[in-house]
């Protein structure tokens, strides 16, 4: 089993997490070496595997135990409740996919906040239920994969909900910054237009503590 999953990881997926960890060195102006790192709800480990790779200094959290023992075997330092963490603090928060699914975003949001140094960051990223009561009105709807799913996506998150939840936490939301890739004038302008879109609308955020 373990082995399948990891066959399941395309290149495609590592190369998003190394544009991500890159994009954490350029927010706090700090090489890999001078990071710690904290992914709250790890899964099997990718992300957290290479960010170790790349020299971050990383720990994970996770409750399976196939899935600890997986990252662990690549490495990872991994616990299964953050309350071990009390007395540590991390520069860089990283939850990929994590929010939608706990039972307590708030509760959870500020535990995390607690264990932020104080000029660090936490990442987070969830499904977009933009329009989702709209959605819901229709006939057609189904439940799938996406950002309201029964049982499953059990919290279904906006742009404007995420700042909410944030400020509950006594954190805000980072600016985005546009970071320009100049591989030609399409993808210039194909990717400033994302960054305006996701500036307004993006369920992928950065949060500070509020100073």
């Amino acid at each position: 089993m373990l082995k399948l999953v990891c066959l399941r990881a395309e290149i495609s997926l590592f190369k998003e997490y190394i544009l991500e960890l890159e994009n954490a060195c350029q927010i706090l102006n700090a090489q890999p070496h001078e990071i710690k790192v904290l992914e709250f709800g790890m899964g099997w480990g990718f992300w957290s595997s290479l960010a170790k790779a790349c020299n971050f200094n990383i720990t994970g959290v996770e409750l399976s135990r196939n899935r600890i023992e997986f990252a662990q075997k690549n490495g990872v330092r991994v616990i299964e409740d953050i309350s071990q963490l009390a007395d540590e603090k991390f520069d860089y928060i990283y939850s990929n996919q994590v929010f939608e699914h706990i039972p307590d975003p708030r509760e959870t949001l500020q535990k995390l906040a607690n264990l932020l140094s104080e000029d660090g960051v936490i990442h987070i990223q969830v499904p977009n239920g933009k329009g989702m009561e709209k959605e819901l009105q229709g006939t057609a709807w189904k439940a799938q994969k996406d950002a309201l799913h029964p049982l499953e996506h059990i919290n279904c998150f906006s742009r404007k909900t995420l700042k909410i939840l944030a400020n509950q936490a006594g954190l805000s939301l980072l600016p985005p910054v546009y970071r320009p890739r100049l591989t030609g004038i399409k993808t210039l302008i194909g990717g400033f237009i994302r960054f305006l879109h996701d500036s307004r609308h993006s369920t992928q955020v950065y949060l500070t503590k509020v100073k």
